[in-house]
C-alpha cells in the first residue's frame, strides 16, 4: 500500500534493468501534507506518527520478503540489510517517542534477527539525531 514504488524499483534492479539519461522531465513530485510517505509535517504529533509507523512497517516487511529470498546476489543483501536496519531503526525511534513499547521492542528484534550490530547502529543513529536536536 505505501512502499509499492520502492519494491518496483528494487525488482527493476534485480531483474538488471538499469537506468538511462533522458533530457525531459517525466514527472514532478512535490510534498505535501496528505502524502502517506513523505510529507513537510513532523511526525511527532500522534496521527502522523502512526502513519510513519505504519510506512515503516510495511518497508520493512518488503524487504525481509527480499532478505529471504536465497537468489539475490550478496551485493544486493548488502544493500537490502543496510536499508532494512535503518527502516528499523526509524521504527524503534519512531515507536519509543510515542510510547508504543510492544512496537518499539517488536522493531528492535527486527532489526537484530538480520544484523548482530543493529544494536549499535541504533544507539550511533539515535545519539547523532540526539546531538542534532540539541545542538542546534
Amino acid at each position: 500500500r505505501y512502499v509499492a514504488d520502492r519494491e518496483f524499483l528494487i525488482r527493476l534492479g534485480l531483474a538488471g534493468i538499469r537506468p538511462v539519461p533522458i533530457s525531459r522531465t517525466l514527472y514532478l513530485y512535490r510534498c505535501h501534507s496528505g502524502s502517506a510517505t513523505l510529507s513537510s509535517l513532523d511526525s511527532r504529533s500522534p496521527e502522523r506518527g502512526l502513519l510513519r509507523r505504519k510506512v515503516l512497517s510495511e518497508n520493512i516487511r518488503m524487504l525481509e520478503t527480499f532478505l529471504n529470498q536465497r537468489t539475490i546476489p550478496p551485493s544486493v543483501q548488502f544493500y537490502l540489510r543496510s536499508a532494512h536496519s535503518e527502516q528499523c531503526y526509524k521504527l524503534t525511534a519512531t515507536a519509543l517517542y510515542h510510547r508504543c513499547w510492544k512496537e518499539a521492542g517488536h522493531a528492535a528484534k527486527q532489526g537484530w534477527r538480520y544484523d548482530v550490530f543493529w544494536p549499535v547502529l541504533f544507539f550511533k543513529l539515535l545519539l547523532a539525531r540526539l546531538w542534532k536536536e540539541f545542538s542546534s
